[in-house]
């Protein structure tokens, strides 16, 4: 899942060390790769080593509350080099073991920054996740020995939103 710099890619080389690129939304994208679907919003090297891009108007997704979180178990994590060795505590603390990050809502409610590409489908189309959905996906995660979870909310609304007639209704 990459950010829009990559979408205009013309240098190949990058294909000597990964298979494909998914954008936006990545889960289907990926899902697609893994059971040998109809792939979208995607980019591989054909044999010819030119770039083929693939379904980048599609909008096909799925469902923010139906996508589920990242889960550790089974990796075998002493395989893997930490990308990010510094000396500052704060960046070690972020940077080293393992961390769910889990979002509280996809998209953007907003829509208004000026360094954001607000026409993408993925940030244009705000799903905020249920407060139970959290604490359901939130209990089984932090219950398991050394993971630690990151909730990661810039796109929702930090307090509930008005609704006409005074009442107050939360994302």
């Amino acid at each position: 899942m990459l950010n829009t710099e990559l979408r205009s890619l013309t240098d190949p080389t990058i294909f000597d060390y990964i298979d494909f690129l998914t954008f936006d939304d990545g889960e289907l994208p990926l899902l697609r790769l893994i059971t040998n679907g109809e792939l979208i919003r995607t980019l591989y090297r054909s044999k010819s080593g030119e770039i083929i891009r693939v379904n980048f108007e599609s909008k096909e997704n799925i469902r923010f509350a139906e996508s589920g979180t990242p889960d550790y178990e089974g990796l075998l994590q002493n395989n893997y080099i930490n990308l990010i060795e510094l000396t500052n505590p704060m960046h070690a603390l972020w940077s080293n073991g393992r961390w769910n990050k889990m979002m509280l809502a996809h998209g953007c409610y907003w829509g208004k920054c000026a360094f954001c590409d607000g026409s993408l489908d993925y940030i244009q189309r705000y799903e905020p996740a249920s407060i139970e959905l959290i604490v359901d996906v939130w209990k089984p995660s932090c219950s398991k020995p050394g993971n630690r979870v990151s909730l990661c909310g810039r796109s929702r609304p930090s307090c509930p939103t008005p609704k006409a007639g005074g009442r107050n209704t939360s994302p």
